[in-house]
């Protein structure tokens, strides 16, 4: 018998395709002393994620405000652009794929676990500039929230 499916993180009456700034999270799979749990933790791996994730917002037209990278879960303060049609789920698809691409070529600095990613993510809709203003200091105080948690970048 298959296990029953989670309840979906997503607001029902809401387009996810529609321009705009969302707050979202994503975890690694186990991220609390699972096998992968430290995944993030060398600068190096940190710095190749940062570069990953603002790679795929240009090629997407998206618009990476500001992110941390932890050493278990990434935040991120995305735009959706106007006029292009991408949805907030095919964003975070792409950019999950493009990190464990980055973790299945040779010579990497962290091995290649058989999975990475918890099944979905953490999204939060921005709805005004009080918002966004709060999540963008919730990522830049981060790193001083959890130990291990200490690169955060503006763009």
């Amino acid at each position: 018998m298959l296990p029953k499916r989670k309840n979906s993180l997503r607001f029902k009456n809401w387009n996810y395709n529609l321009p705009g700034p969302y707050f979202v999270t994503v975890c690694i799979v186990n991220r609390r002393g699972g096998l992968v749990h430290t995944l993030f933790e060398q600068e190096p791996v940190r710095n190749s994620v940062i570069e990953v994730i603002k790679t795929v917002g240009a090629d997407l037209s998206a618009r990476i405000h500001c992110m941390v990278i932890a050493i278990d879960h990434f935040h991120i303060l995305v735009t959706l652009p106007d006029g292009k049609i991408i949805s907030l789920s095919k964003l975070i698809a792409i950019i999950k794929v493009r990190i464990t691409q980055y973790f299945s070529r040779a010579g990497k600095p962290a091995p290649t676990p058989p999975k990475i990613w918890q099944r979905s993510y953490y999204e939060h809709i921005i709805r005004d500039e009080k918002d966004f203003l709060q999540k963008a200091r919730y990522i830049e105080n981060h790193p001083v929230k959890e130990i291990g948690n200490d690169y955060a970048e503006w763009h």
